[in-house]
């Protein structure tokens, strides 16, 4: 039998095309009925305006200790959206951000939902080649940084010919680079723009923002979501989490990673209340969730286990949370969550940056299915499929291809690069790269990845972005880069089997320090091994799943442990400017 197949639905389940169209439904799990709207929402921009006219005063956003009400909100974006059109900015230019999440990368970006401009945030810790490439490859023609942004832009604003103009979130910030043909311009200048009155610049299918995705065999490619992709992941997420408009709602989540963006549609969508917390601290979790009254809770796996690491306290059950979404921690950790902190456990399922949300774990799932990846939505068609295109049977595992039954509900194509478009939709169906089978309950359990990424801290890592960096290294002579896995992790640790040309002449030291100032922090390698050479196999490719796993052996450096690993308080530092780029800026 083949796996493709239509499952029995709960009939309290709310399928994904009725919140589409019927908007009663979209919004039947909220606390105020009056605030239903007359038909689903256009754009972003529509949303906040709704909510503004029929919830003065009601908070919307709580960042950085800034209250923000919804009439307040949608006033301010449209300040906004009235400043950056006095820049110059036109439907369908890039906006770039390279700051950390704060209050005011937050309200431009809603500004520009409302102009028709396209957002692409891009990890603040971003450096070298990774960082020039994205810059370049979005062509923006403003980009909006804080003062460690601007150090970073410094070296790379030659780079990008479309650039006329950089807004600056800290006040008193001096040019970094005099003769350069962009303007500096303060944040508060184009906050205090007029008044965008106009809700109708950005249709359902206009891009509304450019998300970079991990490159497994090249550079990151930019998946382009539109207005409805956003609005889709809002109406799907809110009803299935059973999100109140009298919930807050709160989250880590930064809005370079889609689960940021879907976390803010989601609550504001939902008319709920939304707290920023731009850095996660288990330490601090439990009292900031009693200070804001969080009934609700977006994270990712790594912070399950965090804050179970924590020490026991008396006061572990004494808080207001309603419901804890957990992606890809252990069934146990759950129950053991649950059991602790006395606060339901949900989450549990598949979605890229691509196509999101794809498959579900129901919360009347029986307790063994809240392992498995759920199964697919109502919006979706899921094959599982081996390397020819051709169904497996049920219980083996297979690629998961998938399409949409509508319109809106996935990305619109990689951003300038239709080849690659074209590839990963080949016979029409989208190929994601992910393995899974189904099981015997008729859920999908995930089965590894496809092609040669990682994930870490939440973030997806390319090994070959990894290996292109530290390639440059000048004593490496080859280098494979891979994932491993150990008990106190729940995402990869990333590990460098490297052969070099001369052992003698190589050093553990300049090799932390190189990588620390080419890579991001979290890209970073924890285990170093020097080998003598790389396992390959007839046509002469590396055949990484015989390389060794164990971190434990004594020919492995482990970074962390050595002290080599880069410290905090200089994952944003600027690195130094090339020898190649003094000449250009001087």
């Amino acid at each position: 039998m083949a796996s493709t197949r239509s499952h029995e639905r709960n009939p309290d389940h709310v399928r994904s095309e009725e919140l589409m169209t019927d908007p009663d439904l979209a919004f039947a799990r909220t606390g105020n009925e009056s605030s239903v709207p007359a038909e689903p929402f256009m754009n972003i921009a529509s949303a906040l305006h709704t909510w503004g006219r029929t919830r003065p005063g009601r908070t919307a956003v709580r960042i950085d200790d800034t209250v923000l009400t919804y009439d307040g909100l949608d006033t301010a974006t449209a300040a906004l959206a009235g400043g950056l059109l006095q820049l110059g900015v036109a439907k369908g230019e890039r906006i770039v951000y390279l700051s950390a999440y704060r209050r005011e990368v937050l309200l431009t970006v809603l500004a520009t939902y409302r102009l028709g401009a396209v957002n692409v945030v891009l990890n603040e810790y971003l450096k070298g080649d990774s960082l020039r490439h994205q810059l370049v490859d979005a062509a923006p023609s403003v980009i909006v940084v804080d003062s460690d942004g601007l150090s970073m832009l410094a070296t790379l604003a030659l780079d990008v010919p479309e650039l006329r103009t950089v807004v600056v979130l800290d006040d008193g910030t001096s040019h970094p680079l005099p003769g350069v043909p962009f303007d500096l311009v303060a944040w508060s200048t184009v906050a205090s723009g007029p008044l965008l009155h106009e809700l109708e610049l950005a249709g359902p299918d206009d891009p509304a923002q450019i998300v970079y995705t991990s490159g497994t065999t090249g550079l990151p490619k930019g998946c382009v979501l539109s207005q409805r992709y956003l609005l889709h992941q809002g109406e799907v997420f809110g009803p299935w989490s059973g999100l109140r408009d009298d919930d807050v709602y709160m989250s880590s989540a930064p809005l370079y990673h889609v689960s940021g963006i879907h976390v803010l549609t989601t609550g504001l969508i939902a008319g709920a209340e939304v707290v920023v917390v731009p850095r996660f601290s288990a330490s601090a979790f439990w009292d900031r969730v009693r200070r804001y009254g969080v009934t609700a809770f977006h994270g990712l796996g790594f912070t399950t286990l965090a804050l179970l690491g924590q020490p026991p306290r008396d006061d572990d059950r004494e808080h207001p949370l309603r419901f804890f979404w957990s992606g890809a921690a252990p069934h146990e950790a759950k129950e053991e969550f649950e059991n602790r902190f006395g606060v339901r456990v949900i989450g549990g399922g598949y979605g890229q940056t691509e196509f999101n949300p794809v498959a579900m774990v129901q919360s009347d799932y029986p307790p063994g299915d809240r392992n498995s990846m759920g199964r697919p939505l109502d919006h979706v068609e899921l094959r599982l499929t081996d390397d020819s295109g051709n169904d497996v049977p049920d219980g083996e595992v297979g690629e998961i291809v998938l399409r949409p039954t509508r319109p809106g509900v996935m990305f619109t194509g990689y951003w300038r690069q239709p080849e690659a478009t074209l590839k990963t939709w080949r016979d029409l169906w989208h190929r994601t790269g992910d393995l899974a089978r189904y099981d015997v309950t008729g859920n999908l359990q995930f089965a590894g990845r496809a092609n040669d990424s990682m994930r870490r801290r939440g973030e997806n890592v390319s090994a070959f972005q990894v290996e292109h960096a530290i390639s440059k290294f000048p004593a490496v002579r080859e280098v494979a880069v891979f994932g491993v896995r150990i008990d106190t992790e729940v995402d990869d640790c990333i590990k460098a089997d490297i052969v070099v040309h001369d052992r003698s002449s190589f050093t553990i030291e300049e090799f932390a320090e190189f990588v620390n100032v080419e890579l991001p922090y979290y890209a970073t390698p924890r285990f170093i091994e020097i080998v003598d050479a790389l396992p390959r196999n007839a046509s002469g490719r590396i055949t990484k799943h015989t390389l060794n796993r164990s971190v434990t052996d004594s020919a492995v450096v482990d970074l962390h442990e050595s002290g080599l690993a880069v410290s905090r308080h200089a994952r944003r530092s600027a690195p130094a400017v090339r020898p190649d780029r003094d000449e250009q800026t001087t």
